[in-house]
């Protein structure tokens, strides 16, 4: 097992993403993709999805990989996408989500 990196993964400024949802309550996942390469291009050094804006509490599982996907899809390699594994809705496990983030590259 290799030692974890001292290398912090992003400096400078984040941003906790809003969720964008469609006119049927589903996760627009363009729109907030879109949001987050708008966010990134005017100097946000990382993203977060899925985080403290309100709304991350009841997103299922599927729902926060689906955002962790497109945005990560969506923005340059070099901008680091990370997701909240807090503020879970009931049943969504923070060690599962957590590992699955990490297997998504988030």
């Amino acid at each position: 097992m290799t030692a974890p990196s001292s290398r912090p993964v992003f400096t400078g400024v984040a941003v906790a993403l809003v969720t964008f949802f469609d006119e049927h309550g589903h996760v627009d996942l363009a729109a907030t993709a879109n949001l987050a390469c708008h966010l990134a291009d005017r100097g946000a050094r990382a993203i977060v999805v899925g985080g403290t804006t309100g709304e991350a509490s009841h997103l299922s599982t599927k729902e926060r990989l689906q955002l962790l996907d497109a945005v990560r899809k969506a923005l340059a390699d070099e901008v680091p996408v990370v997701l909240g594994t807090g503020n879970l809705s009931a049943g969504v496990s923070v060690p599962d989500l957590t590992r699955r983030a990490a297997e998504h590259g988030g």
